[in-house]
């Protein structure tokens, strides 16, 4: 049998290491916030466009690089790539601001119309009417806001998972010992994410001119993650709701055209997916004590 000293020493060891696993939880916690949250304390920059290092491309459309403005470490610009649409630039003509952004490369050449493209460190754009920028004497002014590199952002979530693994049984714990701040700060954290979707603060998530699927695919994740967890399952699902209604949102300021234009049939198997994710919100009897049996 283990000796009664022994026994005591071990507990003693494991309440010593509450206050380290409490400290490292809150500053994992912290840097993932402020991650999260950077584009909203971003800072901004301003380019205004060289005439002289303005060249012709193609078609209605013009080429020039655009120069790396001087940002806090460890601050970027996104640009737009082949996956990824990343940029936030705006582009302004006599403080006229033009667009669409994100802009194929085609559409550019072929339509004109103020319509642009941030790809990598090159901006493709188009006069408002067609004139060459370099000699009709407006001020083309680029503006938008930094981000932090993806490489940190992918290293903070490895840091998360890594805590997360090691500290699983007790984070289960405590999250069940706390269930409803837990739940709480679920639904608020969701409220957060989708408002900040719909306003742009993570740029144009869905730029394409489909019809929106990215609702449909948060409302199965939420159900999916409702059902693992089996408990919190009010918070899990209604947040998911949120976040697809952000997307909806982050859809129509993307296309600029009222929600009324994007209406399109029901589809049926999001329709469903709402009405599971709906049920399963209000039909939370399980109890999370099994979860640490």
């Amino acid at each position: 049998m283990t000796d009664p000293s022994e026994r005591g020493e071990t507990k003693r060891g494991r309440m010593d290491a509450s206050p380290a696993r409490a400290v490292l939880l809150f500053v994992a916690i912290a840097v993932s916030l402020a991650s999260f949250c950077s584009p909203l304390w971003a800072p901004r920059f301003e380019l205004k466009l060289d005439p002289s290092a303005i060249t012709p491309e193609l078609g209605l459309a013009y080429a020039t690089p655009l120069p790396q403005p001087k940002l806090p470490f460890p601050f970027g610009v996104p640009t737009d790539t082949s996956g990824d649409a990343g940029s936030s630039l705006e582009l302004r003509e006599n403080g006229l601001l033009l667009g669409p952004a994100h802009s194929v490369h085609a559409d550019i050449r072929s339509q004109g119309g103020g319509g642009f493209s941030h790809w990598y460190d090159y901006l493709y754009f188009s006069t408002s009417d067609g004139t060459d920028p370099r000699v009709n004497g407006r001020a083309y002014i680029a503006t938008g806001s930094a981000r932090l590199p993806q490489r940190l952002l992918n290293a903070i979530l490895l840091a998360d998972v890594t805590i997360i693994f090691f500290l699983r049984r007790w984070i289960l714990a405590l999250l069940v010992r706390h269930r409803r701040v837990v739940a709480g700060a679920v639904f608020v954290g969701a409220c957060s994410a989708a408002a900040m979707l719909a306003f742009g603060a993570f740029g144009v998530v869905n730029p394409t001119g489909s019809p929106p699927k990215y609702p449909g695919l948060v409302l199965s994740i939420a159900a999916h993650v409702a059902r693992s967890l089996r408990f919190n399952r009010r918070a899990v699902s209604m947040g998911g709701l949120l976040i697809a209604a952000g997307s909806v949102a982050d859809r129509t300021r993307a296309c600029g055209k009222p929600v009324e234009s994007l209406a399109q049939p029901a589809d049926p198997e999001l329709c469903i997916r709402l009405l599971d994710v709906i049920a399963l919100a209000w039909t939370d009897r399980s109890d999370p004590r099994r979860l640490i049996r």
